[in-house]
């Protein structure tokens, strides 16, 4: 039944749809084929909003990352389907459609562009999406509402004159029923669904205006994201200078965020931040709706004198920069409110060792007036979270505004500075100190993994390189270390020896006694090299029952003489298991470098056949590798 309303709605060909580049684009985005080459080509050829995308998807990744400064960058860190959802969201916002009388286009988009804000904001302390994605979602949270008005103009105009003042969203709401059998909740929804956002965000936009009505502890992760829709919406409508100033509707905002466990200090400290960064942002608009300087959702009486600022927060470092004379009154009392207070000129602080310390710093601007350009970058207010840097000024020009709050300034009041101005700044600036702290605790954990993933790679290299039998170093080792001595010995005229050894027999003693017995005859032989080896010979087991050594700085001699001895300790051992008294044998090759070894695989060639030589000479025995001459017998 929906649905045939849906169609009814869409059959009137008044709705607001993307056309031009956005077709386009979700065509490559649905091609299995694409390239990201493919889609950034295509979005490039429109300079224009190739450039309100980068900056809306600054806007979208604004939570903690590096800003994206090209078209490829945002489709690698966003993705084909969120690239895709934000060129949808631009192309609706630049329709030119034939407009409905009466509807407010300006403040429609000022506030569809602050809720995308707010309930950015509410994502990194509620968590439920990701910081890009519930941008979009808020952005685009009442579509519907101007699919109606687009839809049937005249209706919606009729309805828009008949509404109370201000505009109960109730009524609103079912008007919209009565006359279009469908409200803007449902068309919200299903234009999403229709245009491919995940089902969470449609049955968000679905319930975004009825959420409430189902009981906290049942909430699903789309009901809490409807909470949040809606919570940003209605501190978006407080941030419109043209809303009146309405006891109800700020209780009503302060329910709902009571429901999502957010209090009021906070809520304020949002719309804060979303006032102070409007002017980077409403670029992305043709026209915009002015705003306030200021939301304030608690009204004075709220605020009893002397312990709203202690009520506040607790333990922050505040200093004020400025005339030491003229501290205003509720600075004096934070120190009497378990804060810690400093007041100092503005020379006393640039130079104050402590200033790193800071949470909140106070300015006065009559004190910077005539060279606040040459001092306010040396604050160093607006570094990564850095102190909360506060100016105390009168009302200035919009280009001298706009340059405070570029270079250093967080946010503005007039003089007189009272406790309900400063408290929001206070929570504001315990809110940044926190994040600071987190930061700081994350770096250090970070440093901690880091130390221990050093750790643990040089673990694996080891457990890598080494055999687990014998404990010595195993074949892929031998590649390696095999070629940096030999290096060495090239560069300092140096002889390399290498020893090839193989236990004699090992096959018959693996069948006849078993694998157990084998493996401690390895591990014999094992003990055996590093009881004979020296500090600097390297013991490797290449394979199976054949063993490496490589001797640096050895003559052929030294080399003999180690093999021999290895040789003889062996036949010393016996066999585990087993019921003769004979001893292990082992038949040993011997090379070095030189004239007809000319590099590390010939070195080990020259020890293999020097071993295939003791082994077809009887075993048990060392021969030396002599180029064409033979080799020498020691058995």
């Amino acid at each position: 039944m929906i649905d045939d309303r849906f169609k009814a709605l869409k059959n009137t060909g008044r709705l607001p749809s993307p056309r031009g580049i956005y077709l386009e684009v979700a065509r490559l985005v649905d091609a299995e084929e694409t390239s990201s080459l493919d889609l950034a080509r295509v979005l490039q050829a429109d300079p224009a909003l190739s450039a309100r995308l980068l900056k809306m998807t600054s806007m979208a990744m604004r939570a903690g990352r590096r800003p994206i400064v090209s078209i490829p960058d945002a489709i690698l860190v966003l993705g084909f389907a969120q690239i895709k959802r934000l060129v949808l969201a631009l192309t609706l916002m630049q329709a030119s459609e034939q407009r409905v009388p009466g509807f407010d286009y300006a403040s429609f988009w000022t506030t569809s562009l602050l809720t995308a804000l707010a309930v950015q904001e509410l994502v990194q302390i509620l968590g439920q999406a990701p910081a890009d994605e519930i941008f979009v979602l808020g952005l685009l949270a009442r579509i519907g509402h101007l699919s109606l008005a687009s839809a049937y103009p005249e209706e919606f105009a009729q309805i828009l004159q008949d509404a109370p003042t201000p505009v109960d969203e109730l009524w609103l709401k079912a008007q919209e029923l009565e006359r279009f059998a469908l409200d803007e909740d449902e068309v919200t929804g299903l234009l999403l669904e229709d245009w491919g956002f995940p089902a969470v965000y449609v049955e968000a936009a679905f319930f975004q205006s009825n959420a409430k009505a189902v009981p906290r502890g049942e909430w699903p992760r789309s009901l809490r994201i409807a909470h949040m829709l809606s919570l940003g919406r209605s501190l978006a409508q407080q941030c419109l200078l043209q809303t009146q100033d309405d006891d109800g509707q700020r209780e009503h905002l302060l329910r709902e965020a009571a429901n999502l466990g957010i209090d009021v200090a906070t809520m304020e400290t949002i719309a804060q931040s979303l006032l102070m960064a409007w002017p980077e942002w409403r670029g992305l608009l043709g026209e915009a709706a002015p705003l306030r300087r200021q939301v304030q959702l608690r009204q004075a009486a709220d605020t009893e004198p002397g312990c709203g600022v202690g009520d506040a927060v607790h333990s922050l470092h505040v200093a004020w920069a400025g005339r030491v004379d003229a501290v205003p009154e509720v600075l004096l009392s934070l120190g009497k409110q378990g804060n810690a207070f400093w007041p100092l000129s503005i020379e006393g602080f640039l130079h104050w060792p402590g200033r790193d310390q800071v949470d909140l710093l106070v300015l006065d601007w009559d004190a910077i007036a005539e060279l606040w350009e040459r001092l306010l970058p040396r604050f160093n207010g607006r570094r990564e979270l850095g102190p909360y840097l506060l100016l105390v000024a009168p009302e200035l020009p919009p280009e001298v505004e706009s340059r405070l709050f570029e270079t250093a300034v967080d946010a503005r009041e007039l003089p007189p500075l009272t406790d309900q101005k400063l408290t929001p700044h206070l929570h504001a600036a315990a809110r940044r100190r926190a994040l600071r702290q987190e930061q700081a605790g994350r770096w250090q954990r970070l440093r901690q993994f880091a130390g221990t993933l050093v750790e643990v790679n040089r673990d694996l290299r080891q457990a890598a390189l080494t055999d687990p039998l014998t404990a010595l170093r195993n074949r892929r080792y031998v590649t390696e270390r095999l070629a940096q001595e030999w290096a060495a010995a090239q560069r300092h005229g140096k002889t390399l020896a290498v020893l090839l050894l193989d236990l004699d027999n090992f096959k018959q003693i693996n069948d006849e006694l078993g694998h157990h017995s084998g493996d401690a005859v390895l591990r014999q032989l094992a003990a055996t090299l590093q009881a004979h080896a020296r500090m600097q010979d390297v013991l490797c087991r290449v394979g199976g029952d054949e063993f490496l050594v490589i001797c640096p700085e050895t003559t052929l001699d030294g080399a003999r003489t180690m093999a021999e001895r290895i040789r003889q300790a062996l036949l010393e051992l016996r066999v585990p298991g087993a019921e003769s008294a004979d001893g292990l044998s082992l038949s040993i090759g011997i090379a070095t470098n030189g004239a007809e070894v000319d590099s590390p695989e010939a070195l080990l060639q020259a020890a293999d056949r020097a071993l295939y030589r003791a082994k077809s000479h009887g075993r048990n025995r060392v021969e030396v590798y002599q180029g064409g001459t033979g080799g020498v017998g020691l058995g």
